[in-house]
């Protein structure tokens, strides 16, 4: 039998499910207490998959869960075609575009260790890619 993989959730969702561990049939007045509260948490949240939200947070109440990195763009300062972001192709080439473009294998979004790893790059020096960071929102995360 193989081994059910762990949802990723963020800090937030990751609280929703700890404030909300008490098995279902404990609770006699309210049987399904739990999902009660994450259909109600999914319903208040915009996203664009409602229904895989639901099962990972299902998911995670039996299998358990483990915390999602958080992700950030490096964003310019400046305006150009509604921001430029850092992008790293497949070779390690860093350009300076749009955060949304073809998906080529490109990389737009990084976690706190790639950014410190870019920051030791000859091409940063310079750049304060830590001050350039802007978070990525749940429903902009890629993969």
């Amino acid at each position: 039998m193989s081994e059910i993989k762990k949802p990723k959730l963020t800090q937030e969702e990751a609280n929703l499910v700890e404030r909300q561990k008490n098995l279902p049939f404990f609770d006699l007045d309210e049987p399904l207490n739990y999902f009660t509260h994450v259909v109600d948490y999914v319903e208040q949240t915009p996203l664009t998959n409602p229904r895989k939200k639901l099962e990972n947070l299902a998911k995670a109440y039996f299998v358990g869960y483990e915390i999602k990195e958080k992700k950030y763009y490096i964003e310019l300062n400046f305006n150009y075609y509604n921001g430029s972001y850092l992008n790293v192709n497949p070779f390690g080439v860093w350009t300076w575009e749009a955060k949304c473009g073809i998906s080529d294998g490109t990389k737009r979004q990084f976690t706190q260790d790639e950014i410190d790893d870019m920051q030791k790059d000859p091409r940063a020096k310079g750049l304060g890619l830590n001050m350039l960071k802007v978070e990525v929102l749940e429903n902009e995360l890629e993969g």
